[in-house]
């Protein structure tokens, strides 16, 4: 088999986004009870391989064209951006700020982006932290750190301090060592090639969407399935239910009050396109995945991890005996 052929083989030719209302951090008791929250929504980010995590604020805008956001749903991002970032480059691309406060008490997301200095692997995660063009017009380069006790060198001229995915030419520390020289050799690829090529999570992006419209229909993919989770609705048996084939699958979960207090709150004329303030008509599928709890409610941290368990077994490569594994992350 061919490198084409396996990387056809092991790529993931999906993406799958999670949403979230910010609200449900607004009813924690203390900054630090919060920021555990917000690194719940992160660690089951991980877990099932989201490619996207939006940041629903169901508090609405306060005024047409207000480009604010609250401070619950700037907190939740500004978190989940921290918990993504690989621990090497969180000094270099993330400014201390008072949300962080706490960020100490969480696990670590342990992905295989957030590889181990003593680590060697295809692909990591830098920042360019030096650059250099040529006098004659020729082929300049960057050194990009990747959290390892070389540089990697790019020839590319790239801004500084800006994060990018670096594909090493190596196989490994030994042969970069007989390559010589005090940096190591990669190229610059686009961050979504790990996941379409060797079927890596690496990592998720977050987006701040300002309602509940702008999270369904304002991403960087046409979501051509949408999964809205309510106690009221559907039952979801995945051992009698599949789901439609999807591209881009998007599932949208509440907080406290359900998808009707985000659906209320949106300003933006999305009232118009749900009957009656009834958010299922927004969805493709609108799914009940716990119909017999025992509790009266279920916490939205609570309800990401039972509805993932039970959609995710429906992924196209969930069960693929070639999916990667992040136990035991690919090198080659």
């Amino acid at each position: 088999m061919d490198k084409a052929e396996e990387g056809n083989r092991r790529g993931v030719p999906y993406t799958v986004s999670i949403a979230v209302c910010s609200s449900m951090v607004d009813n924690a008791q203390s900054l630090e009870l919060a920021t555990m929250l917000a690194g719940q929504v992160a660690r089951c980010a991980g877990i099932f391989c989201a490619d996207e995590v939006v940041v629903v604020d169901d508090y609405g805008q306060k005024e047409e064209g207000d480009k604010t956001v609250s401070s619950c749903a700037a907190f939740l991002a500004r978190v989940l951006q921290y918990m993504e970032t690989p621990q090497y480059l969180r000094r270099s691309l993330v400014p201390q700020h008072p949300h962080l406060k706490h960020v100490g008490l969480l696990p670590p997301l342990n992905a295989p982006h957030h590889p181990r200095s003593t680590e060697w692997t295809k692909y990591r995660e830098g920042v360019v932290v030096e650059r250099a063009s040529t006098s004659d017009g020729g082929e300049g380069f960057s050194l990009v750190n990747v959290g390892l006790e070389k540089p990697v060198k790019v020839h590319k001229v790239l801004p500084a301090n800006q994060r990018v995915t670096v594909r090493l030419k190596d196989k490994g520390f030994e042969e970069a060592e007989k390559a010589g020289g005090d940096h190591y050799r990669g190229k610059v690829v686009s961050s979504l090639e790990p996941r379409s090529r060797k079927g890596s999570f690496w990592g998720y992006s977050v987006r701040l969407a300002r309602g509940l419209r702008e999270a369904l229909h304002g991403g960087p993919w046409d979501y051509d399935l949408k999964i809205g989770t309510s106690e009221r609705g559907e039952v979801f048996d995945p051992s009698r239910t599949d789901l439609p084939g999807f591209r881009h699958l998007l599932v949208v979960f509440g907080a406290v009050d359900g998808l009707e207090f985000a659906l209320r709150n949106d300003r933006r004329g999305i009232e118009a396109t749900a009957e009656g303030g009834d958010p299922s008509g927004l969805f493709d599928l609108y799914l009940n995945t716990c119909p017999a709890q025992g509790t009266r409610t279920i916490r939205a941290e609570e309800a990401m991890v039972i509805s993932m368990s039970l959609l995710s077994t429906k992924f196209p490569k969930f069960f693929d005996k070639d999916a990667a594994n992040a136990t035991v992350p690919p090198q080659a």
